[in-house]
């Protein structure tokens, strides 16, 4: 199975690595990707894009950041929806997921 984790913030990069490792000891083939922080990386996740480009705190660090939010955004909507193409038996789970991404599967 092939899972992608979301996870923009310190907290939910811990949380989810306790679900990375959860999921690698129920299934050993299963292959988790996502945006991961240095916890999930750590527990087993392969990071497509590291948490922070896109962790932020306060406005100005918002709209500093914003232009390379906006791009990873794009980048991952259409690796998400190249995978959901390539491989139906996909999960997308977002941990502590502000609308910083604006994520959504139609």
């Amino acid at each position: 199975m092939k899972i992608a984790l979301s996870a923009a913030e310190t907290s939910g990069d811990l949380i989810a690595s306790s679900l990375v490792v959860a999921l690698k000891n129920n299934d050993h083939h299963c292959e988790i990707d996502g945006l991961a922080g240095d916890k999930m990386i750590e527990a087993g996740c392969n990071s497509l894009w590291h948490t922070d480009e896109v962790n932020v705190m306060g406005l100005s660090e918002v709209l500093k950041k914003l232009p390379s939010v906006l791009k990873l955004r794009t980048k991952v909507t259409n690796n998400l929806n190249t995978t959901f193409l390539i491989s139906p038996m996909y999960l997308l789970v977002l941990i502590h997921q502000t609308s910083t991404l604006g994520l959504s599967i139609h």
